[in-house]
């Protein structure tokens, strides 16, 4: 039953309103009335009627004014005015002030119950609406994260038009056209791993999704091809530290003695481009795995990158770090022909001051870069301040060979490095290093100043076996030399090649050797 209160300044006419009509039949039940506004007023706060019938006029306060004041802290109270006065100015303000129908005395009884039976109707329409509106609220709010999640999937898949994804997404999340966002692709390292290549998947991603509170804001899925990604959302202002994928993947590996591979694209202004980001970050994927990397950043493929994408409008800032890294490395042809590439990428497309510009911008890097380096000697500087200085006179031509002057001058002339060169220093630099627990590719590459992808397929074009492939086997080597040849604990031999997690060390020897490490030694010893 929904509740009734009923005001009018006539006792005789309320009493007859309180007890004429059927309300409860009508689904009433009258509790409360008052013959003055004031009082009124507080009853219907202490009763909190759904329905309030009130008189137009009455003396200490009109029926409007009740109205007005009760909706103030009760806008959900239904109020029907009734007057003796068939005038048309109260009825308007009647409903100005929301009230829901206007009725004249003396009440017809079919036009009463029409009346009542309409208001029973819509607050009960208004309460479902309400509980279904509550629920659904509830619902989206308990479980917005994994709705956000199959929304960004179903988009980032190509199941739904960008329109769709922006309506649904807005429902939970309205603030998300200010958001970054930038991609992870990543999977278990199959050559390295013990359990299954599939199991392994999803307890990486159960892994992710229970600690994805140690990373910034994102949604973890798995890919149509069974690999996984984890896209991260980054909200105006936010910062993402690397370092937190790096130290989430090295706890993974160390508690389920699985390794990971993962690449991370670079981060774009909006949600939208989410899949811009998945297929720039399942690409490096793809070269990370052929490289032998277990990670890779969007600017060590900076090449590679370039060659998918038109050349970008501004400077060319991957050929610049290319240029860099070869004269670093004192690779003088690669330097010649990143030159060459960066050159490229400014014709044709720009004009002469921004040309100029790039190249002036290129010299000024190089200098800065060297100049503490003994790579510049004193007189290299004087030509470089010369040429920085000649510049604004200088034809964009001429500026060209005599950058590339400067960069021969750099790297004096000399038999350049092998490939066979860099393989033998990063094998003897791996030896050197095998206690280093996070010994890897990356490093070693840093050591040789090469980009890790270029040395990654190197090392596999020269060896037949990525260089992650070849540290195991080289720890697995010292391992059984230390079993067999010295009463070393098992746990001091996994010091000395960089597997701490002796459990870990002995399911990598198992895989390799078909024994457990101590009983390998107990054979070789019998």
């Amino acid at each position: 039953m929904l509740k009734l209160f009923i005001v009018d300044d006539e006792p005789i006419i309320l009493s007859g309103l309180l007890n004429t009509y059927p309300w409860e039949r009508w689904g009433f039940t009258p509790v409360g009335s008052a013959t003055k506004g004031r009082t009124a007023l507080t009853l219907i706060e202490k009763l909190q009627p759904d329905v309030v019938i009130a008189d137009v006029r009455m003396k200490d306060m009109t029926g409007l004014e009740v109205l007005e004041q009760a909706m103030e802290n009760h806008p959900s109270i239904v109020f029907i005015m009734i007057s003796a006065y068939r005038d048309f100015q109260y009825a308007q303000k009647a409903c100005q002030l929301g009230a829901y129908s206007y009725l004249l005395k003396p009440l017809d009884e079919k036009e009463l119950q029409k009346t009542m039976l309409e208001v029973a109707e819509h607050i009960l329409q208004k309460q479902t609406d309400s509980d279904l509106s509550d629920s659904y609220h509830l619902f989206l709010t308990k479980h917005s994260y994994h709705y956000e999640r199959s929304l960004l999937r179903s988009y980032v898949q190509g199941y739904m038009e960008t329109n769709e994804f922006t309506d649904a997404f807005s429902f939970t999340n309205p603030g998300w056209k200010s958001y970054r966002v930038a991609a992870v692709s990543l999977g278990i390292d199959i050559s390295m791993n013990i359990l299954k290549y599939r199991s392994g998947h999803y307890i990486l991603l159960q892994y992710i999704q229970s600690h994805r509170h140690e990373l910034p804001f994102g949604y973890a899925f798995e890919r149509p091809d069974g690999g996984l990604s984890y896209f991260l959302v980054l909200k105006q202002g936010e910062h993402f530290d690397r370092r937190s994928l790096e130290i989430l993947f090295e706890n993974f590996q160390k508690e389920f003695h699985l390794g990971v591979v993962y690449a991370l694209s670079k981060e774009y202004p909006s949600l939208l481009d989410a899949r811009q980001a998945a297929a720039e970050a399942d690409f490096l994927l793809k070269i990370a795995d052929d490289a032998g990397l277990d990670q890779l950043y969007p600017e060590n493929a900076a090449e590679e990158l370039a060659a998918t994408t038109p050349s970008p409008a501004g400077y060319p800032e991957h050929f610049s770090s290319l240029i860099l890294r070869c004269i670093q490395s004192q690779n003088y042809p690669a330097a010649k022909k990143n030159l060459e590439k960066f050159v490229f990428a400014l014709s044709g497309n720009h004009s002469i001051a921004f040309q100029k510009a790039c190249l002036l911008r290129l010299t000024t890097e190089i200098y800065t870069t060297f100049y503490q380096s003994a790579l510049l000697s004193a007189s290299l500087r004087e030509n470089f301040e010369d040429l920085i200085d000649s510049f604004p006179e200088t034809p964009v031509l001429k500026t060209i060979p005599a950058i590339h002057q400067l960069i021969r001058a750099l790297i004096p002339p000399s038999a350049p490095p092998t490939a066979n060169s860099y393989v033998e220093k990063a094998k003897l630099y791996a030896q050197e290093h095998l206690a280093d627990e996070y010994l890897n590719i990356t490093t070693v590459s840093e050591m040789l100043f090469l980009n890790p992808v270029y040395f990654g397929k190197l090392f596999k074009k020269a060896t037949g076996k990525g260089f992650k492939a070849y540290l195991l086997e080289l720890r697995i080597a010292y391992a059984k030399r230390q079993l067999t040849t010295t009463s070393k604990s098992i746990s001091a031999i996994c010091q000395e090649i960089g597997i701490p997690n002796a459990s870990y060390f002995s399911q990598l020897f198992k895989a390799s050797e078909g024994v457990l490490p101590t009983e390998y030694r107990k054979e070789r010893l019998l």
